[in-house]
């Protein structure tokens, strides 16, 4: 019973942090949007989410029941979505700009015609990334340390 009971604990506890780390990285990409001169930001802005997945498949049971009518696991994924329009804004693209355009008046005018403005990786992700990872290993390092059974 203590076993489940640290799972559970270990589990919430992870679970709760991802979320958490996930929320402040959406901020911060609505944030970053909102610095940016990107056309039709509104609705980018406006339907720009995030959603989680299990670790779990629907065919495999977890270690212990968790409870509330769910065997879920841990937060296995986070997914951000968007528009596909705020792809295109990180690649400088459009209607009537595909990328070769792009390249190529760019190039030609000396880097000035429409410009790349990246809202999501290098500005918000790729910093984040080892802060999610430092997380995601202490918590795994306290729930072995925990689980380890010295006779």
């Amino acid at each position: 019973m203590q076993e489940q009971i640290d799972f559970l604990k270990y589990q919430s506890e992870f679970n709760r942090e991802v979320r958490k780390w996930g929320k402040q990285s959406l901020s911060a990409m609505l944030n970053m949007l909102n610095t940016l001169d990107v056309e039709a930001t509104g609705e980018l802005i406006a339907r720009l989410s995030l959603s989680t997945r299990n670790l779990l498949p629907k065919d495999m049971e977890a270690p212990f029941p968790i409870g509330f009518g769910k065997t879920d696991g841990e937060i296995s994924s986070l997914t951000y979505t968007f528009p596909l329009q705020g792809i295109w804004s990180i690649y400088g693209v459009g209607k009537g700009w595909p990328v070769e355009r792009v390249k190529a008046t760019g190039a030609l005018m000396g880097g000035k015609g429409r410009q790349k403005k990246d809202w999501l990786y290098k500005p918000v992700l790729d910093p984040r990334i080892p802060i999610l990872a430092d997380m995601v290993a202490r918590i795994k390092a306290d729930q072995t340390a925990a689980s380890i059974k010295v006779n």
